[in-house]
């Protein structure tokens, strides 16, 4: 299927299904245990603005939870966050799982609840596992 790039698709964790759940801890294993999640020279300073630590960023990796699917142009990204022991603070990664690549991070209030969450901008009915596979295609397509 040859279509146009998708524009900015979101799916919550609370709309996705378990299969769809599976199929993205899947995809964070495969890259974690090849050592293929890259970590771009920017997100460097990222890590030292925020105070976060690159043992923050793996084990939110390695125990976050699935926040939602973010789809841009083939890039198929998700937002995993972890409580940061002693503090107040979830540590939020994003990570791009066609490229295997951490895209930012950040830390977010534990007790935020995300009343100002803008659910307008996620669609329920989005095939999470088709799209993260056409991205995958996409790829392959440009080599």
């Amino acid at each position: 299927m040859n279509r146009e790039p998708f524009r900015d698709l979101r799916k919550h964790i609370n709309d996705m299904t378990s299969y769809e759940i599976q199929v993205i801890r899947n995809a964070i294993v495969v890259a974690k245990n090849n050592s293929r999640i890259r970590v771009p020279n920017h997100l460097k300073d990222r890590l030292r603005q925020k105070y976060i630590t690159m043992d923050d960023v793996a084990n939110t990796i390695e125990r976050g939870h699935i926040i939602e699917a973010h789809i841009i142009d083939y890039s198929f990204r998700v937002l995993l966050r972890l409580h940061k022991e002693g503090t107040n603070k979830d540590v939020c990664v994003v990570v791009e799982l066609v490229d295997n690549v951490i895209v930012t991070t950040f830390t977010n209030q534990s007790a935020d609840t995300h009343k100002t969450l803008r659910e307008e901008l996620y669609d329920k009915d989005l095939d999470v596992v088709e799209l993260f596979s056409e991205c995958k295609r996409n790829k392959r397509n440009k080599r």
